[in-house]
C-alpha cells in the first residue's frame, strides 16, 4: 500500500519536474471566474496559500483541472458553480479545493471517508473526488 502511495507521488513529481522545466512554471493555470472577473490560478499561488506543493496539493489541483475540462469542456467556469465531496482528509487537499473554488466558505465543499479511512489509516481510496457543477447537475469523479 505504501508502495502504491509513494510511486503516485514520485510519478506527480516527475510529470510537475517536466513542465517546469519547459515553461518556467510548475503547471498551467486554472482559468476560473469570480464574480466576472478571469483568474488564473497556478499552482505555486496555493504554495504561498497552504505553505508548501505537497503530493495531496498536487493530486487536488490536477483533479480539479480534469474536473474543469469534463464538466465546462471549453467554457470557464465560475467559482460558485462547484460543489466537491473527498475522501482525502489532508489540509493540502483542502486549501487546494478552497483556494481554486472557495466551496469550504459557501458550505459546498464536504468530507466522506466511505471511500478512504481516517488519518492515520488513510489508503489510496482517499483519493477520491466527487465534483459537482452546480448549474447542471452533471457529475465526475
Amino acid at each position: 500500500m505504501k508502495k502504491i502511495m509513494a510511486i503516485m507521488a514520485l510519478a506527480l513529481c516527475l510529470t510537475v519536474s517536466d513542465v517546469a522545466a519547459k515553461s518556467g512554471r510548475l503547471s498551467r493555470p486554472i482559468l476560473i471566474y469570480d464574480k466576472g472577473e478571469l483568474l488564473q490560478i497556478y499552482m505555486e499561488d496555493i504554495k504561498k496559500y497552504h505553505g508548501d506543493i505537497c503530493p495531496c496539493v498536487m493530486v487536488s489541483f490536477r483533479a480539479t483541472r480534469l474536473a474543469v475540462s469534463e464538466l465546462w469542456k471549453n467554457e470557464i467556469p465560475e467559482r460558485s458553480d462547484f460543489k466537491i465531496e473527498s475522501s482525502l482528509p489532508t489540509d493540502g487537499s483542502e486549501d487546494t479545493f478552497e483556494f481554486i473554488t472557495r466551496a469550504k466558505k459557501r458550505n459546498d465543499f464536504s468530507l466522506n471517508f466511505q471511500k478512504g479511512g481516517k488519518k492515520p489509516n488513510m489508503s489510496e481510496k482517499n483519493y477520491s473526488f466527487l465534483f459537482t457543477r452546480k448549474s447542471t447537475r452533471e457529475q465526475v469523479r
